[in-house]
């Protein structure tokens, strides 16, 4: 994913130029040096470091490291250089619990705890261009605020940053060590001319300190180049120039031009990637071996970074250079590509404007940046692109919607969805058709458009057996099964849930069976419910009728008057009979006596009087003798 550069220390030299100002501010567990471009020597300071004899680790930040994933990453590969296990399981976590989602704050503090199982003696921590986190003020928070009071209290901090960093950002006890504190002194500025021998004479010396303004590393570059070109070349350039620039850009075309055409591109691949090793080199110019050059920082392991101070003047030297034709941003682009260092090669292509190829490598890495929670960079990419190739692409508008999905934008997430299943569509991509249609599907239940749910569901499981792509097809019989199950239909769930089940032990994919199984399990004991509530249901409307039949005939006895009853057991004579019974209830009921209208009750008692013959009771007798039976016996029945 990133250079290997990124990773590894400087080559020890120059004498310790920074000792006598340095060495003693080290002391201090986390040190923060601010250095403008050219003041610091990191040559020099390694060098200091490897007299502790203390493991090192040093990382230096790239531009992509503003994204907390990103940073993190490159946080857990800087340590695995020296112990292949570690972070290896906040790499895991990454990728279960992606931190745009659960936050980074955990993931940050678990990677300072998973270094001191890798780490139990002391260890020196380099971080140099911390410009590049600094660029997301949450990244510089997690790093500074989380990180490094996680890590091992026997772990030394060294931060470095050519821009000062704010100060409420800035661990608690930190030593600062600023420009005034690189500044070298005379004895110092001798020291590095003294191992070569270089400008014996005093006032080149006082040339080459004034046009250099002090920087350590501007003054080993002259001797660098006292090396290269000779002694007589420096002192006779260092008195024609005013500006440190100007000299720069002439040393530059004066060493240009004694390089071949292989050299030259090697220079040009320095430049564009910012760093440059022999294996790179001989897959991009065919030649193994790096030129020298006096704006080359030596690393470790083969590689070199160019130093800041001379980017500006090699630039322009070499558009100007005859020999020189531009490295091919697709050979390089494509040899990083096929080396898995992807994040580089996509940064080449956007920087030269290849719009269109960089769309093409984004696409290919952007579930692999999904599942690490690289979603700022993602979406940084998706954003720098032209409209009409972002649309070209499906798997980067699927990746769109999948970030605005889980941010809460539904509608844009299914606008995204919805261009890339027809993108999808269009190419032919079967496997891309039913993904996008599920989330489409998924969306839908959010946004309450009932009938897209079905149909898109329904669709990319047709899509998905026809095609017999199990994986997808589990997929979608999962879909079908819990849209089942939110509607209550619970046979046609299980149906769903079994075939994905099915499904899912095909491709082996155990964590999805363990969660369909705990689905289907759930499921049959609803179903079990169900039928338990159907049950007492049937029960209770058997009561209920059995309860309205008695009510009835009850109703029916109170409310018939005595001269229609037909019977003569009022024995003490009608006068002295209450009168409710003499009026059959009529008072309470608002009956036909008063108003001269028929009431209800009384045309139900007339309908049951007139149904007496016809064996009504007789019905609701029967009816209440077996719900009782019921009641009393329910496995009966």
């Amino acid at each position: 994913m990133l250079l290997g550069g990124k990773f590894v220390k400087p080559i020890a030299c120059w004498g310790f130029v920074h000792r006598e100002n340095v060495e003693d501010r080290l002391k201090s567990p986390i040190t923060l040096i601010q250095a403008p471009v050219g003041s610091l020597l990191t040559g020099s300071l390694a060098a200091i470091l490897e007299e502790e004899d203390s493991q090192i680790i040093w990382l230096r930040f790239g531009w992509e490291d503003f994204d907390p994933a990103t940073c993190l990453f490159s946080l857990i590969k800087a340590f695995q250089v020296s112990c292949e296990n570690a972070g290896a399981e906040t790499l895991e976590n990454m990728r279960k619990l992606p931190g745009p989602l659960q936050g980074w704050q955990d993931l940050y503090e678990q990677l300072g705890r998973d270094i001191e199982a890798c780490f139990p003696d002391p260890a020196i921590l380099v971080l140099e261009y911390l410009r590049y986190p600094a660029q997301s003020p949450l990244t510089l928070t997690l790093l500074l605020k989380h990180f490094l009071p996680a890590l091992p209290d026997h772990t030394k901090i060294i931060l470095i940053t050519q821009k000062n960093l704010p100060h409420y950002s800035l661990p608690k006890d930190v030593e600062v060590v600023g420009p005034q504190d690189l500044k070298l002194s005379t004895n110092a500025i001798k020291r590095i001319f003294q191992p070569t021998g270089l400008i014996s004479d005093k006032e080149c010396i006082r040339q080459a300190v004034r046009l250099m303004t002090g920087s350590p590393v501007g003054l080993t570059g002259i001797c660098r180049v006292g090396e290269l070109l000779g002694d007589d070349y420096v002192q006779d350039i260092l008195p024609q120039y005013t500006t440190r620039a100007e000299l720069f850009e002439q040393i530059a075309r004066d060493w240009l031009s004694t390089l071949d055409k292989e050299d030259v591109r090697s220079i040009g691949i320095l430049l564009s990637l910012g760093y440059n090793h022999p294996a790179i080199n001989q897959a991009i110019t065919g030649k193994g071996e790096l030129a020298a050059s006096p704006w080359a920082l030596e690393l470790q392991g083969g590689w070199t970074r160019p130093h800041r101070l001379w980017l500006k003047s090699i630039n322009t030297a070499l558009r100007t250079n005859t020999s020189f034709s531009a490295v091919s941003i697709q050979t390089t682009a494509h040899y990083l590509y096929q080396s898995g260092i992807y994040i580089t090669g996509i940064k080449l292509l956007f920087s030269s404007r290849a719009f269109t190829h960089a769309a093409d490598y984004l696409a290919q890495y952007a579930d692999q940046m999904l599942n690490l929670g690289q979603w700022q960079l993602l979406k940084y990419w998706m954003d720098h692109l032209p409209r009409n190739i972002l649309q070209d692409q499906p798997q980067l508008l699927h990746a769109s919607g999948e970030i605005k999905s889980a941010m809460g934008d539904l509608a844009g997430a299914s606008r995204d969805f919805q261009l890339a299943n027809e993108q999808y569509t269009r190419n032919n991509d079967v496997a891309g058709k039913v993904t996008s249609l599920l989330a489409l599907s998924t969306l839908a239940t959010h946004l309450d458009h009932a009938g897209e749910v079905w149909t898109s569901a329904y669709k990319a499981l047709q899509i998905a057996q026809s095609a017999a792509l199990p994986q997808l097809e589990s997929s979608a019989e999962l879909q079908v099964g819990t849209l089942s199950l939110q509607a209550g239909d619970i046979q046609n769930a299980l149906q769903h849930l079994e075939r994905a089940a099915e499904l899912a032990r095909i491709t082996r994919d155990t964590s999805l069976l363990k969660r369909i199984g705990d689905m289907h399990t759930l499921a049959l004991e609803q179903e079990k419910h169900q039928q338990q509530r159907e049950q007492q249901h049937q029960l209770y409307l058997a009561a209920q009728q059995a309860e309205q039949a008695h009510l009835e005939r009850l109703q029916q006895v109170i409310r018939v008057p005595l001269d229609q009853d037909g019977t003569d057991w009022v024995s003490s004579g009608w006068l002295q009979a209450p009168m409710m019974l003499k009026l059959g209830g009529a008072v309470m009921t608002n009956g036909h006596i008063y108003n001269g209208k028929e009431s209800v009750w009384g045309k139900i008692s007339t309908w049951l009087r007139g149904g007496q013959q016809n064996g009504h009771y007789q019905e609701a007798d029967k009816l209440s003798n077996e719900v009782h039976e019921r009641l009393e016996d329910p496995d009966k029945y």
